[in-house]
């Protein structure tokens, strides 16, 4: 059964509304919900019905066991030890980190993605995400029928007001969103109708600040004019997001700073070095059909037990009898020095110090304190690392309650209210295209003969390696991020038929483009007005299918691997033929509009742009 936080006064709608946030982590996952009834203080409880899990776990592993026909048969808690001996054994597969599959390329990395992730043959991604967004949600409905009496009834009245949180890294797309948008629909946690309005999407960063404000290691941090730095430290990604206390009376208000920053270098990066060199140690013996399941124990002594006070770690890998001292086996003890163990972190220390010292030199802010979150943080090694690169100018503190997910938890208070009032755009929409050509100042237009749809659509672009836009559109670093279409159906009736030269009778519609930038999201609407009357719209925001590696079934090569020495960008985004202009490190508010400025367009193909 759940645990408990309160926080809130009662709740002033007049119907019970559902809320969960399910925080898929790259190896741990978890989920938290709030019924919200009116008149009463919501509660939001941790969900604790794992199966196989032990009493007090509020924590699920991101794993999905195959066997070897591909079939799936074990979800999370499920997949217990027994089951990862018969991987051992190659009588299954257990396939993991496959979230980062969803990453973008433009988020730098320290490890091969295309090799980071472990999947069995003819399985993709996208397969376990959508297994274990199902899972959750019978786990979640399981802890509310125990915690509920007439639980299945609250499900049932609430089920078309439920709304549905997901979180994700910073700095995560419209591509990743669509992909688990579709994910729930198709786990059967929302419907395809509703899936628009019920999904919501959250950063974990920001997921966290909320937890961890509103819990007491922070609250002598959270005083006005007072800056932090939240470092969400994963088993994947490392999120980086700054912010300043705005005031605490009558409510909590927080603004986002800095532009939010994300790297690949969590603690499965780490894992994956050491099971590299636990190859290299154990190829050509008869340890090496173990290796992957003698990596597992390796990674687990490191994340628990090290730094040991010799420095050192021991590894079982045999019995007493057996010493190899050229590979540094003594009495079935396989050793490692303190310098090897070391050097698995320093990729990861690197990626994280370095995104600290921007995100602190962004602030602004001499009185530098960062608060650490995520299963990584909890690891008291890297701790003493980050410590010792940041210095003592720098505070940091530990979020507590380690058994509950606080991305989770801080996810779902999030929904029931949020705290951060204003956030910092990561990127420019809309650069001003051909501003001194007279011809680009005229209304966006729509034209279509009589009795045809009059529709438009429109990509969207983006540029991604600089911080001032190229002046040619065809420059090759241009890439698509989705098409903009505008559907005028609905308004049809309301627009003149006009005749053109040739007496062929046609509808014309000058519109405007707006930008909104929602929680994580952007959405787009249409605009025109008929007289002083507006009307508007929503604009379809369609994604080109450009994450192969979260489609991709493992047997397919992959060549797309991530490049590890991208960096972290603040760039322009062009939309052909429309734009809005703002600067990056402008302060923005939670849910921004970009009014388009209008360029001539016509429709359908053929006629004159």
């Amino acid at each position: 059964m759940g645990k408990r936080v309160q926080h809130w006064n009662a709740y002033e709608g007049s119907c019970v509304k559902l809320i969960i946030c399910i925080d898929i982590g790259t190896t741990n996952s978890g989920a938290s919900y709030a019924f919200l009834e009116p008149g009463k203080p919501p509660k939001v409880f941790d969900t604790g019905a794992f199966p196989k899990s032990t009493r007090g776990s509020y924590k699920a592993p991101s794993v999905v066991a195959y066997d070897t026909n591909g079939k799936c048969v074990a979800v999370g808690s499920e997949v217990d030890e027994d089951m990862h001996n018969a991987e051992a054994e190659q009588a299954l597969f257990v396939a993991k980190w496959w979230k980062l599959a969803l990453t973008t390329s433009n988020i730098p990395t320290c490890v091969d993605l295309s090799t980071h992730i472990e999947l069995p043959a003819g399985v993709s991604a996208e397969d376990c995400l959508i297994r274990y967004l199902a899972w959750m949600w019978q786990c979640v409905k399981t802890d509310i029928r125990s915690r509920y009496t007439q639980g299945d009834d609250l499900l049932r009245l609430t089920e078309a007001s439920m709304e549905l949180i997901l979180t994700h890294p910073n700095t995560w797309d419209g591509r990743a969103q669509k992909a688990m948008r579709s994910a729930a629909v198709q786990a059967g946690v929302v419907s395809a109708h509703s899936a628009e309005q019920a999904v919501r999407f959250l950063t974990e960063a920001e997921a966290s600040l909320t937890y961890a404000v509103l819990h007491s290691t922070m609250q002598s941090w959270v005083q006005p004019g007072k800056s932090l730095v939240i470092a969400d430290l994963g088993g994947g990604t490392c999120d980086f997001s700054t912010y300043d206390i705005v005031q605490t009376q009558p409510l909590l208000q927080i603004r986002e700073s800095a532009i939010a920053r994300c790297v690949v270098g969590g603690a499965t990066t780490v894992q994956k070095r050491a099971q590299q060199l636990l190859r290299q140690r154990l190829q050509h013996t008869l340890w090496e059909s173990e290796i992957d399941w003698l990596a597992g124990k390796l990674w687990e002594i490191i994340a628990k037990l090290y730094p040991r006070s010799d420095g050192g770690v021991f590894l079982k890998v045999g019995s007493k009898t057996q010493t190899d001292e050229s590979r540094n086996i003594i009495c079935g003890k396989l050793y490692f020095t303190s310098a090897e163990i070391t050097a698995l972190f320093e990729p990861s220390l690197c990626s994280i110090t370095d995104a600290l010292r921007a995100a602190l030199a962004a602030s602004g802010s001499s009185d530098q304190k960062v608060v650490l979150v995520g299963g990584f943080a909890e690891n008291e090694f890297l701790r003493h690392r980050i410590k010792e690169e940041m210095g003592s100018d720098v505070s940091l503190v530990k979020a507590d309650n380690l058994l509950a997910k606080a991305v989770a938890n801080g996810g779902c208070s999030w929904g029931i209210q949020s705290v951060v009032s204003m956030r910092m755009s990561a990127v420019s929409y809309g650069e001003s295209v051909r501003p001194a050509d007279e011809e680009c100042s005229r209304d966006f237009a729509i034209s279509a003969p009589a009795g045809q749809p009059l529709t438009g659509n429109f990509d969207l672009l983006v540029y991604r390696l600089g911080h001032k836009a190229p002046p040619f559109i065809d420059d090759t670093s241009f890439e698509k991020l989705c098409t903009l279409k505008v559907d005028l159906t609905k308004i049809m009736s309301g627009i003149e038929t006009r005749v053109d030269a040739a007496g062929k009778r046609y509808k014309s519609a000058n519109v405007q483009i707006k930008l909104r930038l929602t929680d994580t999201e952007l959405k787009a609407r249409w605009i025109w007005k008929q007289g002083s009357i507006p009307f508007e719209g929503a604009v379809q925001s369609i994604y080109a299918d450009t994450l192969p590696l979260f489609v991709r079934k493992a047997a397919t090569p992959y060549s797309g691997a991530q490049d590890p020495t991208a960096a972290i960008i603040t760039s322009d985004t062009t939309i052909s033929g429309i734009s809005a202009t703002h600067t990056p490190a402008q302060r923005l508010p939670s849910a921004v509009t970009l009014a388009a400025q209008a360029v001539q367009m016509r429709h359908p193909p053929g006629n004159d742009q």
